[in-house]
């Protein structure tokens, strides 16, 4: 089983790929400045981290988005505000296939996901290869 440990710290950003705008002249759809700033964030943090080989075959991958804590929410409370958890995603799965963790973000079977308030804001991440099948989990 090949294993993926990450940890990037960094503020999360707030942008997600769903971020789109409108040319009403060209009526056409474009990515906005602050979703492709979020992408290159994440794919600068994530350089430094390229595996020699990307996972093949099921992945389970483990996510936690750690947003700052403050006086209003407090470490370890539940982050339930925008950005929407599965855009984040997105484009975090996005931009690691782009970098070569795995040949296609298609091959993560399971996930497990989650946003919290942290004292040490950052992203972690655990990507790992599954045998077997899903009636035969390690």
């Amino acid at each position: 089983m090949k294993q993926i440990e990450i940890f990037l710290p960094m503020i999360p950003p707030t942008a997600t790929q769903q971020e789109k705008k409108i040319n009403f002249k060209t009526k056409s759809v474009y990515q906005s400045d602050a979703s492709r700033d979020a992408r290159a964030k994440l794919r600068a943090y994530l350089s430094k981290e390229i595996p020699e080989e990307p996972l093949t075959g099921p992945i389970h991958m483990t996510v936690i988005w750690g947003f700052p804590s403050s006086e209003k929410h407090q470490n370890g409370d539940w982050h339930i505000s925008k950005p929407d958890l599965d855009n984040l995603q997105k484009a975090l799965q996005d931009v690691m296939t782009e970098l070569g963790f795995f040949t296609d973000d298609c091959r993560i079977a399971q996930l497990q996901t989650s946003k919290i308030y942290t004292f040490h804001p950052g992203v972690s991440i655990v990507a790992n290869t599954m045998k077997g099948n899903a009636y035969e989990l390690e």
